[in-house]
């Protein structure tokens, strides 16, 4: 039977290496949340997107339709400097929701290789604690 120091040392080295695939895992698992964070966000974007053209669309349609009720022609000066009011908030709003979006996706992306990161370095700290205890094996 091997001595106590023996079985001891060969669990400190195998705990040390179950801890830094522990840590790895958890960072795998922790970048893919960010990964899905990343999708949601962009999922979002184009969602806001689409009702801001939705709302852009029904705003033209009720400025066209007043301007009909009240005998305005929808070729006048007026009502084309309206038209290109809304469609350049319209425009401004989504480029607003795009960089937006766009801003939070990048932030995602970054927190997932960030915990990558983390966790290949919980690796490479679980192999290098087990160095320790494997030398004086040796010894």
């Amino acid at each position: 039977m091997a001595d106590p120091m023996t079985l001891l040392t060969v669990g400190q080295i195998g705990a040390s290496v179950l801890g830094g695939v522990a840590g790895m895992r958890q960072g795998q698992a922790q970048a893919e949340q960010y990964r899905a964070q990343a999708q949601q966000v962009r999922i979002r974007g184009l969602q806001e997107e689409s009702a801001i053209r939705e709302q852009t669309i029904g705003n033209l349609s009720a400025l066209d339709a007043m301007r009909g009720a009240s005998g305005l022609a929808n070729t006048s000066g007026t009502a084309a400097i309206l038209r290109r009011r809304a469609e350049r908030t319209a425009r401004r709003d989504i480029q607003t929701g795009r960089l937006n979006a766009a801003q939070a996706a990048d932030a995602a992306r970054m927190g997932a290789a960030g915990a990558r990161a983390a966790g290949f370095g919980s690796l490479l700290a679980g192999f290098g604690g087990a160095i320790g205890p494997a030398r004086s094996l040796l010894e």
